[in-house]
């Protein structure tokens, strides 16, 4: 598989010969054109390597969602098929992370890894299957079953007055979701698990001192 580091063998000596056009005479609009356009491409180039490096890993956790996700819809196992699906969803989502920043090191890395490149795949990886699963949140609430987050919220607000009858909730029956802060919400939480899981598994993984 090709390199995915910012300087490959092939450009080091391109990119130095680039530089020494900058720092002498030789020095002109044209050359300083030159060389931002290459850099811009060279990173863009970069990035959608990146990107095809993170898909099958990003569709794979995708399919896990979708099949814990289908079976908590399919056996109403509501509320509290929701949370275990949730937890056993965050257990998988780790190890996947952890795989690919491994995968990513040994393949595509040259067998080094930075700590802000392995942060990096950990949240790209998470964003993508954020934006992803969440669409398909989103869709299934608007088209498929409406009512479904409706009666999730009854269902916690019954388990809620059961473990306290004192408890008030009224803030969870009179309130009606608002699809877009939902997804925001939800994204910003795919983000934080990539965040974290980055952290953690660059934390072991990484080769930089």
């Amino acid at each position: 598989m090709a390199k995915i580091g910012i300087f490959s063998d092939i450009t080091i000596p391109y990119f130095i010969f680039l530089f020494f056009l900058k720092l002498t005479k030789y020095q002109t609009p044209l050359s300083n054109f030159y060389i931002c356009s290459s850099l811009r491409l060279h990173m863009e180039k970069k990035n959608k390597s990146i990107l095809s490096f993170l898909l099958p890993y990003a569709i794979g956790i995708l399919v896990v969602r979708l099949i814990i996700d289908t079976i908590i819809k399919q056996f109403n196992l509501g509320y509290q098929g929701e949370s275990y699906g949730g937890f056993l969803a965050l257990i998988i989502e780790l190890a996947l992370i952890f795989i690919t920043i491994r995968n990513f090191k040994k393949f595509a890395n040259s067998g080094n890894l930075k700590f802000s490149e392995g942060v990096r795949v950990g949240v790209g990886l998470l964003l993508i299957v954020g934006i992803l699963f969440t669409t398909y949140l989103t869709l299934h609430g608007k088209f498929i079953d409406p009512t479904y987050q409706e009666k999730l919220t009854q269902e916690a607000a019954k388990i809620l007055s059961e473990r306290d009858p004192n408890a008030d909730t009224s803030s969870l029956t009179n309130t009606k979701p608002n699809i877009m802060v939902g997804f925001f919400m939800s994204l910003l939480k795919y983000i934080f698990i990539g965040a974290f899981g980055g952290i953690v598994c660059t934390a072991i993984l990484k080769t930089e001192k």
